[in-house]
C-alpha cells in the first residue's frame, strides 16, 4: 500500500470513525459524572496534519450524553459511560459501507488531557498522541428548567408593587452549576484568571418584578445577587434602590444565588431559621443548592436567562436590551470576586453596581463567612474590565469594622470602565435600609416619609447607645448611582467622578471632619453641607446621627428656617447638577428638608 492510500486512510478512519474514548482521571474512585461535563477541546496529528476536534458532554436527568466534532462533520455519540475515574464513549459513522474506528486513551488533571490515540480503518491503524483542555462553559438559558410558581414571594416590602403598575412572579430554575478555580494567585491587581473546576446539579429560585403594560418598560432588567448575612435573602438594593426601578420602568429580577439563603446555616447572623427550606418546606423544600462555590456560575445563568428572551419568558413580553447586576454588602463581596474573576469568562452582564463592599473579596471556594473574620484577598477591581461598573461606598465600608477590612486598602483610581462613588455622611445600613425602605412606595405623604427618617435607638430590638444614621444621602446617591450606571451602557456617556473621602494618616486612618464633626470630601449632599445633625458612617455599621444642638443650629443659620431651606436647595441642586441626585427626588427631598428642620422650640429643649 503506497503512502498516499495510507494518508487516505488515516483521515477517512477520523472523519468516518466510531470513537472509543477512554479518559482515565487522576481521582480516585467515585468520581462525581457532572466532573466531566463540558465542552473539550482536542488537539491531535493522526499523519494528516494537525487536528482540532469538539468533544461535547452535556448531563440529561441521569444520563451522560455526548457529541464529537471534527472539522464540519458532527458525530452523535451512542453511548458514554463514566465509572472509577474513567470515561469512556463511542460513536459511529459509515461511508462507502465501510466503518471507522478511533481510540484515545489519556490522562485527567482538572481541565486538561494528555494521552496517546489510535485509528483503525478497514483493516489498517496508526496511533498519535493527543492533548485536550476543558473550554470555560458561557451561561446559557438552553440548558435551563424553568418552573413558575404559584403564588406571590413575600420579598419586596411592605406595599403592593400591583398597586404600582407591576406584578411579581416565582420561578424555580434547574441546571448544572460549574465551580471555579484560579489559575494562579489571587493578586492584589484583580486579573484572576478562572478555569472550571467541578459541575454539580442545582434548583433554586429567582423573583421577577416587572412592569404590567410593555410600552412602559424601560428595556433594562437590574438582577440583585441576595444577601444572605442574616441567614435569609433580603434584596437590600431592592430596598434602596426600587423608587428608581419603579418610576424608570425596570424590571427587578432576585436570585437565590447562595447556599444559606436556601438552607439557612447556624453561623448566619439569626443563624438561618428564615431561609427558604426552613420558613416554608412545601414550597420550598425541592430547592437544591450545591454550595457557595457554584454560586458564580448560578448567577451567570440567571443572568443569561433574562436576557435570551428567545428561549425564556420570565419577563414576560418584555425584551432588555440591558441586564444589570446589582449586589450590596455581602452581596457586593461576592460580586468583586465575580468582575476579578468570572466576568472575562461569563460575559453575561451589561454593567455592575457594586454596593457597600469592604477591602477584601472570597477566594474561588466562596466561603461564604470569610468576609466577617477578615479572610480572603483584598483585591482591586482588575484595570481592564469588560463593562461599566459603579461602586459604591460608605464610611463604614472605607473605614471597615470589628474583623471587616475596610475598602480603604483597596482603594484605586477611576478608569474608562469603573467609577467609584464614596458617600460623604454615610452609614453601611441605617434608618432607609432598617425600615423606611419597607414602606417607601412613592406614595406617602411627605410628613409620615418624615417621621420615618426620625432617629432611632434600636437595631434588631436591642438599644444602640446613640441613633443609628438616620440621614437619607445613602438611598438617594445609590439611586443616582443606579440611574447613572444604566445611562452609561445605554448611550456610552460615563458616569460623573466622584471625589474621594479624606483620610488620615494613621493605621488603621480616619476620617478628616470639619468643625461640625463631619466628614470632608467624597460626594457631597445637602445633608453634610448644609448640616442639621452629624452623620457618620464611623464604628459601626450603622455608624450614628446625633442631632444638632439650638445653639448649632442658630449659628448655622442665622435667618431660621427660610435661611436653612435657602441653602440646602441651592446644596441640592450642585448634587443634581453633578449628577449624584436624581432630579426626579428634588421635590420629595425638599419636603423632607422642610419637615426636618428643627422648631425653635424643640431646640430650646435641646439646649436646656
Amino acid at each position: 500500500m503506497n503512502n498516499r492510500v495510507k494518508l487516505w486512510l488515516r483521515t477517512t478512519a477520523l472523519m468516518l470513525h466510531l470513537t472509543c474514548v477512554a479518559i482515565v482521571g487522576a481521582a480516585p474512585a467515585a468520581v462525581n459524572e457532572n466532573d466531566v461535563v463540558g465542552r473539550w477541546k482536542l488537539s491531535f496529528n493522526p499523519g494528516d496534519g494537525d487536528s482540532e476536534s469538539i468533544l461535547t458532554i452535556t448531563r440529561a436527568e441521569s444520563d451522560l450524553k455526548a457529541m464529537f466534532v471534527r472539522g464540519e462533520r458532527t458525530f452523535q455519540v451512542t453511548s458514554i459511560k463514566y465509572q472509577d475515574g474513567r470515561l469512556t464513549f463511542c460513536t459511529e459513522s459509515q461511508r462507502d459501507g465501510q466503518v471507522s474506528k478511533a481510540t484515545f486513551e489519556g490522562k485527567v488533571e482538572a481541565d486538561t488531557i494528555k494521552g496517546d490515540g489510535s485509528w483503525d480503518y478497514n483493516g489498517n491503524s496508526g496511533s498519535f498522541p493527543f492533548i485536550g483542555s476543558r473550554e470555560a462553559r458561557k451561561a446559557s438559558a438552553e440548558a435551563l428548567s424553568l418552573v413558575l410558581v404559584p403564588g406571590k414571594p413575600n420579598l419586596t416590602g411592605a406595599f403592593d408593587v400591583g398597586e404600582l403598575g407591576y406584578e411579581i412572579e416565582e420561578f424555580f430554575i434547574s441546571g448544572t452549576a460549574t465551580s471555579y478555580k484560579l489559575a494562579g494567585e489571587a493578586t492584589a491587581d484583580g486579573k484572576w484568571e478562572a478555569v472550571p473546576a467541578t459541575n454539580a446539579p442545582y434548583t433554586t429560585r429567582i423573583v421577577v418584578v416587572r412592569p404590567k403594560e410593555s410600552a412602559k418598560f424601560s428595556g433594562t432588567a437590574a438582577v440583585e445577587w441576595l444577601n444572605v448575612t442574616g441567614g435569609l435573602d433580603v434584596p437590600v438594593d431592592w430596598n434602596i434602590a426600587h423608587r428608581e426601578i419603579l418610576r424608570r420602568g425596570h424590571a427587578y429580577v432576585a436570585v437565590s444565588a447562595q447556599k444559606v439563603g436556601i438552607d439557612g446555616n447556624p453561623m448566619a447572623q439569626g443563624g438561618g431559621p428564615s431561609a427558604l427550606k426552613k420558613a416554608d418546606p412545601a414550597r420550598y423544600g425541592r430547592l437544591n443548592h450545591p454550595g457557595d462555590a457554584h454560586s458564580f456560575d448560578i448567577f451567570s445563568q440567571a443572568g443569561a436567562l433574562v436576557k435570551d428572551t428567545a428561549t425564556s419568558k420570565i419577563l414576560g413580553p418584555l425584551v432588555p436590551n440591558r441586564v444589570i447586576a446589582v449586589g450590596e454588602s455581602q452581596s457586593a463581596y461576592f460580586l468583586t470576586t465575580y468582575v476579578t474573576a468570572v466576568d472575562p469568562v461569563a460575559k453575561v452582564y451589561d454593567g455592575f453596581l457594586i454596593h457597600s463592599r469592604f477591602g477584601n473579596a472570597p477566594p474561588m471556594d466562596a466561603n461564604p463567612f470569610a468576609l466577617f473574620t477578615g479572610a480572603g484577598p483584598v483585591p482591586r477591581l482588575r484595570s481592564d474590565l469588560r463593562v461599566p461598573v459603579i461602586t459604591v461606598i460608605t464610611e463604614s465600608d472605607l473605614l471597615g469594622f470589628g474583623p471587616l477590612k475596610g475598602y480603604s486598602q483597596a482603594r484605586q483610581p477611576d478608569t474608562d470602565k469603573l467609577r467609584v462613588w464614596e458617600i460623604a455622611g454615610s452609614a453601611h445600613a441605617d434608618n432607609y435600609v432598617f425600615s423606611v425602605g419597607f414602606i417607601d412606595s412613592g406614595t406617602l405623604p411627605i410628613e409620615k416619609l418624615a417621621a420615618a427618617f426620625a432617629p432611632s435607638f434600636e437595631m434588631f430590638g436591642q438599644k444602640l447607645p446613640q441613633a443609628m444614621n438616620f440621614g437619607p444621602q445613602h438611598h438617594y446617591v445609590t439611586e443616582a448611582a443606579l440611574w447613572q450606571l444604566d445611562r452609561w451602557i445605554k448611550t456610552g456617556q460615563a458616569a460623573p467622578k466622584g471625589a474621594a473621602l479624606k483620610l488620615t494618616q494613621d493605621k488603621p486612618p480616619k476620617l478628616v471632619t470639619d468643625a461640625n464633626g463631619i466628614a470632608e470630601g467624597g460626594i457631597r449632599t445637602p445633608w453634610v453641607d448644609v448640616p442639621t445633625a452629624i452623620l457618620s458612617g464611623a464604628g459601626s455599621m450603622v455608624g450614628f446621627g446625633k442631632p444638632f444642638d439650638s445653639a448649632t443650629i442658630e449659628r448655622l443659620y442665622p435667618g431660621g428656617k427660610a435661611d436653612y431651606l435657602k441653602k440646602f436647595e441651592a446644596s441640592l441642586d450642585s448634587a443634581i447638577q453633578n449628577g449624584f441626585i436624581v432630579p426626579e427626588d428634588k421635590t420629595e427631598i425638599m419636603g423632607l428638608a422642610s419637615c426636618s428642620f428643627p422648631a425653635k422650640e424643640d431646640s430650646t429643649k435641646a439646649k436646656n
